[in-house]
């Protein structure tokens, strides 16, 4: 009886049994519940009754556990669309909360001495392939209370060691990635990585932890299998090929990436998922092209490569292909979100473009769409302050559209309302002619401000005349 007191003591001071029973109670299942409560209660009757066993075989025994979170080859086709039986699934998710719940009560229990602190720090690789393989709790190989109890273990497993983040780890022992990377890595071939979803997305996972510099000497390894993943044809495997390039464009410098031409590789990887009809691969694939052509060009704003064109030019000239066959008013927005991005990097090498997005610059200020008129007029905007000395030639047309937006105050919102207005006080002071007015554009008073730009413009007599014969007309109805 007294040893069973101690033992309720002990679970109750014990956070995450805590978190682990009401998760599973309020959000998993009662059969887990069960299994939590059973399990804690052998863990907190072995750390009283018995000191922890601080010798070589039991420290490995503990952590080599993490090893064995593997999932079994899948078929090709159901790796491809993340199929998993609920029976293994449950074995799986038990399986996790029991080798990491007893790891984090070993490190809570073990002794902190200099010995000790030396044999965990070597088993850090283990801890995190567990980490990245389960912490993403929308995987179908994980779940919520997996994710809880491997952030658990991972936090118990710096505080052990005493670090504050996880960067600040890794910057702190070089040789974990190769151990960490070599664990994913062995099971990644090329004829059988398709059957490991699991694997392939916690080495993604583990190479965006990584900090700035810490990859260079693994790349050979990586690269095959991001690449692999990116030439995938399932949107899912793609994602996460993409932000592995990601990662890597991030977490390699640039001229290591350019050597022996391997950012050029990334580049043509990238620019053959710009046809992909899929929002997602989209949204996600432009930054990272963006920032894959940063490594392999010089800046656009430099003198010597203002003439030339280059791979902005042509990616971009791609995107506009794209926008202007494009259907989904989905995928318009992302366009248009993203092309903001492109022409703050090109800047005044926009005008290149011109023929091609004042068209649909000019047809999307028409749209009905209110989230797709304001990214257009926040293009227009962003144009204007770039590139001027040619956007000022569609002055007239642009600041017609908006006008007219302007006038059908019953299709604007509040928002999209300040954003026209905001934009016509952009061209107005940008414009050399009106550089002198200082109007205040905000509110009721400056629709009409805008208004009055537009009707008092020298090259609006033909609108002036139309709209003048219009009035005649119903006054004489």
């Amino acid at each position: 009886m007294h040893q069973a007191i101690k033992a309720v003591l002990y679970i109750l001071d014990a956070p995450p049994f805590i978190y682990y029973c009401q998760l599973c109670v309020l959000c998993y299942s009662i059969e887990l519940f069960v299994f939590i409560c059973n399990h804690f209660i052998v863990l907190a009757m072995e750390a009283v009754q018995q000191e922890s066993d601080n010798s070589d075989d039991h420290i490995e025994h503990v952590f080599a556990s993490l090893l064995d979170l593997k999932i079994k080859p899948l078929r090709v086709q159901d790796a491809e669309s993340y199929q998993f039986t609920s029976i293994h699934c449950d074995s799986l998710h038990i399986k996790v909360l029991d080798y990491c719940a007893r790891t984090v009560c070993y490190l809570k229990e073990l002794c902190i001495d200099e010995a000790s602190v030396t044999k965990i720090r070597n088993y850090g690789p283990y801890v995190f392939f567990a980490f990245c393989k389960f912490h993403d709790q929308t995987s179908p190989w994980s779940c919520l209370l997996c994710s809880k109890v491997v952030h658990d273990m991972l936090q118990t497993y710096l505080d052990f060691l005493h670090f504050n983040s996880v960067g600040e780890f890794l910057i702190e022992h070089h040789s974990l990635p190769k151990k960490t990377l070599g664990l994913f890595c062995e099971d990644l071939t090329r004829k059988s990585w398709n059957r490991h979803p699991s694997i392939y997305s916690g080495l993604i996972a583990f190479l965006q932890l990584c900090s700035w510099n810490s990859l260079t000497n693994y790349l050979p390894d990586i690269f095959p299998i991001v690449l692999w993943l990116v030439d995938d044809y399932f949107p899912k495997v793609v994602l996460l090929g993409i932000d592995g390039i990601s990662a890597l464009i991030t977490g390699i410098p640039k001229a290591e990436l350019r050597l022996h031409g391997k950012a050029e590789v990334f580049y043509d990887a990238l620019k053959k998922k710009l046809y992909v009809p899929d929002t997602a691969v989209v949204q996600k694939v432009l930054p990272c092209i963006l920032s894959c052509i940063g490594v392999l060009e010089r800046d656009p704003s430099k003198f010597d490569s203002v003439h030339a064109v280059t791979r902005y030019d042509i990616t971009f000239q791609i995107v506009l292909s794209n926008l202007g066959m494009c259907t989904n008013h989905q995928m318009i927005r992302v366009y248009l979100s993203e092309i903001q991005a492109f022409i703050s990097v090109m800047q005044f090498t926009v005008v290149r473009h011109f023929k091609y997005l004042i068209p649909l610059i000019e047809h999307h200020l028409e749209s009905t769409d209110d989230q797709t008129y304001n990214e257009t007029v926040s293009m227009v905007k962003l144009i204007c302050k770039l590139a001027w000395p040619r956007f000022h030639r569609h002055h007239h047309t642009i600041l017609r559209l908006l006008v007219k937006r302007l006038m059908q105050e019953n299709l604007l919102e509040e928002n999209s309302l300040q954003i026209t207005v905001d934009c016509i006080s952009c061209m107005q002071t940008a414009d050399p002619s009106v550089q002198g007015q200082n109007t205040k554009l905000a509110g009721d008073q400056g629709q009409e401000a805008a208004r009055n730009i537009w009707w008092k413009s020298p090259t609006n007599e033909k609108y002036h005349a139309l709209s003048l014969m219009k009035k005649k007309k119903s006054v004489n109805v």
